[in-house]
């Protein structure tokens, strides 16, 4: 039984990722696929365009055969720690090899670079790109730069997190990289007649001929959520709460920057405004999520994410996936959640409450059943 595993968001799904699977399955020869997905929110500090359960329904229409859902703790973090979570769960599941996307394609040289952050020498001069004022992410590949005389992008960046994920939970996982094709991962326009990001499709009047038929029969009936729908949420938020500073990733006085231009009517406008060097803009986006839905630092530390998921959450499956867990029941003490009513975690509290305000109408289908398809 050989299984391999993705890590998406498909945010929405599209033709690009369903080349990923095709590629994955293809080169593998795998027996199963399993994906680890985002939930209601997205790792760059959005919600997810449509619900969670939609989207691992349309992921097993593509061909994935178990869907399992990221905790909002992982999810609505950098980089390093989405990494952590996602390769802990596909562990837990007992995968044989990961299959990312990458522009480089390059699997060596990603090795190569995931292997220099663990080195005094990295720290070293990060810190001093650091120093000098550059952000975290232009500190990183300057220092990565110095010492490789390697580039790399925003894209390579998680496939490297996810080699340093894998180096510390499981060397016997293989990672291997699929070419990115045509578009890249933050383009803002189409660059191709049938592959397009995800970040060009969200903005995007006509995306059909970038989707897969059912994919875009689901979004055109769909209400699609952005963060800018919340803001006057956020701003209530931001006026009320008494002590700003016990929220998590609240840190160096951001959240007086966030008073002070919380007055702005346009959202656009008041991201651009609070924005800095030590903040970026993912980081900021991330912080108003979290705000938002009241995460602090007291919930954030009772889930003791760093040691690790405390349970596996089913949100879609095939005849192919049953197998997949009815294999993982037998071999593993953790816990294999498809039912929310029946069980309590404190990772579960925050998911709980973050779905309940990602859409009101989705309080209810929180405890709903998960996607089967025989």
């Amino acid at each position: 039984m050989k299984k391999i595993g993705i890590i998406v968001e498909y945010n929405p799904l599209h033709n690009g990722h369903l080349h990923h699977i095709m590629e994955a399955r293809r080169l593998s020869k795998a027996d199963y696929l399993i994906a680890v997905m985002s939930g209601n929110f997205v790792q760059r500090g959005e919600p997810a365009l449509i619900d969670k359960w939609s989207r691992a329904k349309l992921a097993i229409e593509a061909s994935v055969d178990l869907v399992v859902e990221l905790p909002f703790v992982y999810v609505n973090q950098s980089a390093d720690t989405f990494a952590f979570g996602s390769i802990d769960i596909l562990n837990k599941l007992k995968i044989d090899e990961l299959y990312f996307g990458s522009e480089s394609n390059d699997i060596d040289k990603l090795l190569k670079i995931a292997n220099i952050f663990e080195t005094p020498n990295y720290q070293e001069i990060l810190k001093k790109y650091l120093k000098l004022g550059n952000s975290y992410p232009s500190a990183n590949g300057k220092a990565v730069y110095e010492i490789t005389k390697e580039n790399y992008t925003s894209n390579d960046n998680l496939g490297i997190q996810y080699i340093r994920a894998i180096n510390k939970i499981n060397p016997n996982i293989k990672p291997l990289t699929i070419q990115r094709i045509h578009s890249n991962y933050h383009d803002l326009v189409a660059t191709d007649s049938k592959i397009a990001s995800a970040t060009a499709i969200r903005k995007m009047d006509n995306f059909k001929n970038y989707v897969p038929e059912y994919c875009y029969q689901m979004l055109i009936n769909s209400i699609f959520h952005h963060l800018s729908d919340y803001f006057p949420l956020i701003k209530h938020q931001l006026i009320t709460n008494k002590d700003l500073s016990n929220i998590f990733l609240v840190s160096e006085g951001i959240e007086n920057r966030l008073l002070k231009h919380c007055h702005i009517e346009d959202f656009d406008t008041f991201l651009n405004a609070c924005y800095t060097r030590r903040h970026t803009q993912n980081k900021v986006r991330r912080i108003l999520i979290n705000i938002l839905c009241n995460i602090t630092k007291e919930d954030i530390k009772k889930t003791n994410f760093l040691n690790g998921v405390t349970y596996i959450r089913v949100l879609a499956m095939n005849d192919r996936g049953r197998k997949i867990l009815n294999s993982v029941k037998k071999n593993e003490q953790i816990k294999i959640i498809s039912k929310l009513s029946e069980h309590t975690d404190p990772m579960l509290d925050i998911e709980k409450k973050v779905s309940q305000i990602y859409d009101s109408q989705l309080a209810s289908n929180e405890f709903k059943s998960l996607y089967y398809k025989k």
